[in-house]
């Protein structure tokens, strides 16, 4: 697949403390607290808008540029859809409130389908 260069979270590991405050912000289901740490799972489900960040109380999240795979609108609907119909309009909420027009679009093509 081909990188990009785009935004995604950078997580650090020294001031994170594994509280999960960030876990709700992130609808897309990106970030996880895997052992006592949040870590970012896949970079496919990362959007780059930085909901997340502001919700640490430790600093630990920043916004960084660097290359990457695309951010992948079905990918993060396949991800999300068996966690339930709260996350998924949390998720498309989060796509609307940050004006992600051709993302909602895609979220909701892919839900009708189903």
């Amino acid at each position: 697949m081909n990188r990009v260069k785009r935004r995604i979270i950078e997580i650090d590991e020294e001031k994170c403390t594994g509280c999960g405050q960030c876990i709700p912000e992130c609808p897309e289901g990106a970030i996880q607290v895997i052992d006592g740490k949040a870590r970012i799972i896949s970079d496919l489900f990362y959007d780059g808008l930085g909901a997340c960040v502001g919700s640490c109380p430790y600093g630990a999240l920043k916004i960084t540029e660097r290359l990457s795979e695309p951010y992948d609108e079905r990918k993060v609907m396949e991800n999300i859809i068996s966690k339930g119909d709260n996350t998924i309009r949390a998720h498309l909420k989060h796509l609307h409130g940050h004006g992600e027009k051709e993302y909602l679009k895609q979220a909701l093509e892919y839900n009708c389908v189903l």
